[in-house]
């Protein structure tokens, strides 16, 4: 079992290096994933909104068709989306084949208050173990978002706000970045989990955030 889940990383890692070889596209994903993930602040967090609607598979494929058509002229989102469509076909496949349904698409967009001065920007396809802690923030548009996708059956959950999260064997797009403009980090990353559990705690936003 230890050697199959390997095999699937490895697949799935080479998935997003597939997606990426080109020097247009390796250019796209260095250049806007850790440097300008600010620019996606509005449309990431509409998309998360929108896939948290789906009642089935075939209805998340469909609403990712229809968000697609309108953001023809957002290149970084364009490769994103279809990197999102590989990867649930991809998981759907594999959970309806395997005896235990432990594989789930994950994808995240939060920012928090910087902590470590000297973290730098990060860009990984694959991480062991991952945490994260997102603040929360009035506007609904530009609040944190964390959205979780089982297949068997089929489920989706969203966190919204500030939260804090842990995930194992991640296998996708892992973005970081460190503003200098600001006292904010920013991260995004979406791809496929092995277990993860996220707790909610906007009842805790006692900081008006």
């Amino acid at each position: 079992m230890k050697k199959v889940k390997v095999i699937l990383a490895m697949g799935i890692i080479s998935l997003f290096i597939g997606l990426s070889v080109s020097p247009a596209t390796a250019k796209i994903v260095k250049t806007d994933l850790t440097q300008d993930l600010e620019e996606m602040k509005d449309l990431i967090p509409e998309l998360m909104d929108e896939m948290s609607k789906a009642t089935s598979l075939n209805d998340l494929i469909e609403r990712l068709n229809i968000f697609a058509e309108g953001c023809r002229g957002h290149p970084i989102l364009t490769l994103v989306m279809t990197i999102i469509h590989e990867l649930l076909d991809i998981l759907n496949r594999v959970n309806g084949l395997r005896p235990l349904k432990t594989n789930a698409f994950i994808m995240s967009w939060g920012f928090s208050n910087k902590i470590n001065p000297f973290k730098e920007n990060k860009l990984q396809l694959y991480r062991p173990f991952t945490g994260w802690c997102y603040s929360g923030k009035s506007n609904l548009i530009l609040n944190s978002r964390t959205l979780v996708v089982d297949f068997c059956p089929f489920a989706i959950k969203m966190f919204t706000g500030r939260q804090i999260g842990f995930m194992r064997n991640f296998a996708g797009i892992y973005a970081h970045r460190e503003t200098t403009m600001t006292q904010k980090s920013y991260t995004f990353f979406m791809g496929k989990t092995a277990a993860m559990r996220g707790f909610d705690l906007s009842m805790l936003n006692i900081l008006g955030q």
